[in-house]
């Protein structure tokens, strides 16, 4: 293959230099060979590797010019060969160090005369470097996603001034969006591979249009309802229900807010706030929520914890307190209990069943609300589950319990629900606790008793006047139950208020979610039925892929179609999946596509910042987001392979399944894609009301497309 010379300031000078001293200096034929390829004439030149720099020195090669002076070089970028230093060879073979290998210029052809076609000595020409194309290292997809058609894409990659993309007949909001993010401090040219980077966060709020960022508006906006709650003053624990994107959340941010205000008034020191959320998701995206409203400063006084890592934190040092065991430990002993409870009951149909029933008989029943003995358990109603679960299955659970808790004293552990359970014998006998002067927590519908136990003691008591309650009975994936009496919060019906105004989904999206939520919705169930606003979008999109590969280029292809045309950015859409692994996956798939992706586990999660965000449907829950993508609506994985003993069984396992997918259909606000494989197709896509969705075969004589 042919190289490209290209030169450094230290060879240019000392070339220079023996130029001037030896006239007859001929390198002609030395450059005719490196360029052609040093390989095929690495004998004539003598080359071998300058062996005095050791590893640094194993790239670096010298070859010879003649029996006195040598020539110092090294393979580059794929097709060019870097010109290091020239000297008599004592020099070169003495080398310890480069002191500047910064490439300068290409060395070019070597003039010939009209009448001669040998080279002429000395007549080197030496060109400055060609100016780079700014947007030449940016993937295609990226330049896309900034609004640059397809068929224009290779136009753009090889502008070399900013100015020239003014000249392309690109799309106005093509050429502004390139011109802001090359004018960003934060881009340059050796970063252009990280887009996080180039999607920046001062020049989104300054356009208009695309650079707006629908996410603010849903996420900080009050209504006047909504406001009425922020300012109303309470004489007790105060429950706000309110359906899915009624805003609950947003109340209880600006609630927390006034709180701290109100404090100061009354009393001198800081006033102390807190906001408990169920998931680390929404402990983080509420915590950037403060600082968006408020800044840095004022924010600080709200303390925003995951109550589980709040009782972690606390109980860490107390007395008779054991470290969370890890997943391996829990799982190990749930396993060792099961397996004790075969040995009693061999021929028991509860043999069959996984660690995830009986993690949730024990989680739910057994320590959600402190049963200590074998009678109360016994005696108990399975809150959510309608079913009784007759006496030998009780008998068989309970002795698995037995051993479980048995194993975790051997390991030293707790898990979470211990860490509850401990802490409220150990917060009132505790002399320096003071309770905080406002208690806010959300998605409260998804705490245990006795994590609402824990709650009210924060606050002061159950009848503590500064305790507010977010709940959504219908969005209850985690606890299958409005346990408020049970956690020994007592509501009075006139501190009890309900937001069923939907301001978050469009009237065709909350259609769809709702058909789906209701089916199969058991009697004792509470459920608040929605106002839809007065939003209208498309129908949500059912596609039904054709295998997995197609599943991933669907969501990618369409992804690039609503950025590209403008209508949305990369950070006003979310993928919902299952499972971490499912999650992990498609982050991949997207940053392998070249769309900016971010998982909330990751350092850079910013619910602001222009990037896709990739998260479980359970880490989605409070959340919202313009486009919302649920991927693999699979049968298996929504609703997973459910084993039950008995119909009502399966109905209460299907009912808690359906929950979780109308919480992932419900974080969209403008625009729903129900992503499945044809050969595994979700039953719910088939409970959802056919005249609410769009449904699409993917890949089909059709393309994509966007329905406007």
């Amino acid at each position: 293959m042919a190289f490209i010379l290209q030169q450094t300031r230290q060879f240019k000078g000392n070339l220079d230099q023996l130029l001037a001293k030896v006239p007859d200096l001929a390198m002609e034929t030395v450059y005719h060979r490196l360029e052609d390829n040093p390989a095929t004439h690495s004998k004539s030149l003598h080359s071998g590797h300058l062996r005095r720099l050791g590893k640094k020195g194993s790239g670096i090669w010298h070859s010879w010019i003649d029996n006195r002076y040598r020539l110092a070089w090294r393979y580059d970028d794929p097709g060019f060969i870097t010109l290091l230093d020239v000297g008599d060879h004592d020099y070169i073979d003495d080398y310890a160090s480069f002191d500047d290998d910064r490439v300068i210029g290409l060395v070019r052809a070597i003039q010939r005369s009209d009448d001669d076609t040998k080279p002429k000595p000395r007549t080197w020409q030496w060109s400055p470097p060609p100016a780079p194309a700014i947007f030449g290292h940016c993937p295609p997809r990226f330049l896309q996603l900034l609004g640059v058609p397809e068929e224009q894409v290779d136009e753009v990659k090889r502008v070399t001034e900013i100015e020239q993309v003014f000249e392309l007949s690109l799309p106005d909001y093509a050429a502004q969006n390139l011109a802001q993010v090359y004018t960003s401090p934060d881009w340059s040219l050796d970063d252009s591979f990280d887009v996080r980077s180039v999607f920046y966060r001062a020049n989104a709020d300054e356009l208009e249009a695309y650079c707006k960022g629908e996410i603010k508006d849903l996420l900080l906006k009050l209504s006047p309802d909504q406001d009425r709650l922020v300012e109303m003053k309470t004489t007790g624990p105060t429950l706000i229900k309110g359906v899915a994107g009624s805003g609950k959340t947003t109340v209880g941010i600006y609630r927390a807010m006034v709180q701290t205000y109100v404090r100061e008034l009354f009393r001198t020191g800081d006033p102390r706030v807190l906001f408990v959320t169920y998931t680390e998701t929404l402990a983080k995206v509420v915590e950037q929520m403060f600082e968006e409203l408020y800044g840095q400063e004022k924010a600080r006084r709200v303390e925003v914890w995951v109550l589980r890592e709040w009782l972690k934190t606390y109980m860490s040092d107390r007395p008779g307190s054991r470290p969370v065991g890890n997943d391996g430990q829990l799982n190990d002993a749930i396993a060792k209990g099961i397996r004790r409870a075969r040995r009693s009951f061999p021929d028991s149909t509860l043999c069959a069943r996984g660690n995830d029933f009986f993690c949730s008989e024990i989680d739910d029943v057994i320590k959600g609300r402190d049963l200590r003995t074998w009678e109360a358990y016994a005696a108990a109603r399975r809150t959510g589950r309608k079913t009784g679960l007759q006496q030998s299955y009780r008998r068989f659970v309970w002795i698995a319990y037995q051993e479980y808790q048995r194993q975790l004293e051997i390991k030293g552990v707790f898990d979470y629900l211990d860490l509850a359970l401990h802490a409220l014998q150990v917060i009132p006998q505790d002399p320096h606790f003071e309770p905080y002067d406002a208690v806010i927590v959300d998605e409260a519908q998804d705490l245990r008793p006795v994590q609402l136990q824990a709650v009210s003691l924060l606050a002061g008591g159950s009848k503590a006047r500064s305790l507010i309650l977010l709940a959504d009975p219908a969005q209850s994936i985690y606890y299958k139950g409005v346990p408020w009496k049970d956690g020994d919060i007592h509501i009075a019906p006139a501190r009890s208020f309900s937001l069923k105004k939907n301001f978050r989904n469009t009237r065709q999206i909350l259609a769809a979610g709702w058909s789906l939520a209701q089916a199969g919705v058991s009697e004792d169930e509470e459920t608040i039925m929605p106002d839809a606003a007065d939003k209208r979008g498309p129908r949500p999109v059912v596609a039904l892929c054709a295998d997995s590969d197609h599943h991933d280029k669907f969501i990618v292809e369409t992804i690039t179609d609503l950025c590209n045309r403008m209508r949305f950015r990369p950070g006003d859409i979310a993928v919902l999946a299952r499972r971490n692994d499912q999650v992990d996956h498609l982050r991949f798939v997207l940053k392998r596509a070249g769309i900016p992706v971010v998982h909330f586990r990751e350092d850079a999660f910013d619910i602001f910042e222009n990037t896709v965000k990739v998260v479980t449907i359970n880490s989605a829950k409070g959340l919202e987001f313009p486009v919302v993508f649920l991927a693999r609506l699979d049968e298996g994985e929504l609703p997973r392979t459910i084993r039950a003993d008995d119909e009502e069984e399966l109905k209460a396992e299907l009912r808690g399944e359906r929950r979780l997918a109308y919480v992932g259909m419900t974080r969209a606000a403008q625009r729903l894609y129900l992503v499945s494989c044809r050969a595994k197709c979700s039953r719910f896509l088939q409970e959802i009301d056919p005249d609410t969705v769009r449904r699409q075969r993917y890949p089909s004589e059709e393309p994509v497309g966007i329905p406007f």
